[in-house]
């Protein structure tokens, strides 16, 4: 049986936010309704993160590489879901903005030392869509020089503790 250690006491903080870190947490309802609990009224909780599809087959799709290419990758949610862990920890939901991060695969793969057997299985899932396979949800690009980038959706949404 596993117990919640609390680090700290209700109503603590004016600002608690959580970057680009919340798809990398095991129980992430937690972690916000954590967020919540600690953060005083009238403050703010910020989550920004990556976010995927609202079809879960797509998002699936967009969680398999993130996988290979960082194994402590959990699960990279909707923004209906992070909307959804906000109220259901007690949270209004203030503002949300969404925009495109675009990466090269190369440099991607390289800043999180993927190993070279994994980077070829990343690769040769891209250029399969780019080919008009089944979408990663990751909406590739190859340009002329052969090289491969893919675009992220980030979100940033911010919440009010409700009263």
């Amino acid at each position: 049986m596993s117990r919640h250690v609390r680090l700290y006491l209700d109503d603590q903080f004016d600002l608690v936010v959580c970057r680009l870190a919340l798809h990398q947490v095991a129980d992430p309802a937690a972690l916000v309704g954590e967020m919540v609990h600690v953060t005083r009224p009238g403050g703010r909780i910020g989550v920004t993160d990556m976010i995927a599809d609202e079809d879960s087959e797509l998002a699936e799709e967009t969680n398999r590489p993130e996988r290979l290419r960082a194994p402590n990758h959990n699960r990279t949610l909707s923004l209906t879901e992070v909307h959804a862990l906000l109220e259901a920890a007690g949270a209004s939901v203030a503002s949300t903005a969404v925009r495109d991060h675009d990466l090269d695969l190369k440099d991607r793969l390289t800043c999180s030392q993927t190993p070279a057997p994994v980077r070829a299985q990343i690769r040769t899932r891209l250029e399969e869509e780019l080919a008009g396979g089944t979408a990663t949800g990751l909406r590739p690009a190859c340009g002329d020089d052969q090289a491969i980038s893919f675009t992220h959706a980030w979100a940033t949404v911010t919440g009010t503790p409700r009263d």
